[in-house]
């Protein structure tokens, strides 16, 4: 994991690929940052739910 401002990079495990994650004390993130993030990731909105 690498922190870049209030930008968080996480290495997705078996992959060269990172994950950007936007961290912003007290704001939601937006829907579209959120499908971004599902994508770069590899999972769905149900895999995430599942994980949670």
């Amino acid at each position: 994991m690498d922190v870049n401002g209030s930008h968080h990079h996480l290495e997705k495990p078996g992959a060269a690929s990172l994950v950007t994650v936007p961290v912003y004390a007290g704001r939601t993130i937006l829907p579209k940052v959120m499908s971004s993030i599902l994508r770069q990731a590899g999972l769905t909105a149900e895999a995430l739910l599942a994980l949670l």
